[in-house]
């Protein structure tokens, strides 16, 4: 897996509460619709017995109303070791131009987290 900084939502962002991902990225205008682009998010140094979901959501304009595609189930942050996959899945057909990513905290978590896009050559979905 190619990782281009410019597709990053997190670069080992820690997360011990429910916090929007640093970054948005620009798909650029038409840039999602038929594309092969998934989402990733991988972590380190999980702790806490409570859990972090993921959600994805996107947007025509950067600082418009965000529609959400995707909330993940709660991962516990005890689960989340070096290298671990939170998620991995195709970027929905329907997300506009802007995408985000947020993570909720429930109870007491705490992890280390990198979210970004790539180009999926496989294309196994």
């Amino acid at each position: 897996m190619i990782i281009d900084r410019e597709n990053l939502f997190s670069n080992e962002q820690t997360v011990s509460a429910s916090v929007q991902a640093t970054n948005i990225v620009d798909c650029g205008k038409g840039a999602i619709n038929g594309s092969l682009i998934r989402l990733f998010v991988t972590g380190s140094n999980g702790s806490g017995s409570g859990t972090i979901a993921i959600t994805l959501a996107s947007c025509d304009t950067q600082g418009g109303s965000y529609v959400t595609h995707y909330t993940s189930g709660g991962i516990a942050g005890t689960t989340i070791g070096a290298g671990y996959q939170l998620l991995s899945m195709p970027l929905p057909a329907d997300c506009k131009r802007f995408v985000k990513v947020s993570y909720t905290v429930s109870g007491t978590a705490s992890a280390k987290l990198t979210a970004g896009l790539v180009f999926d050559t496989e294309a196994n979905y």
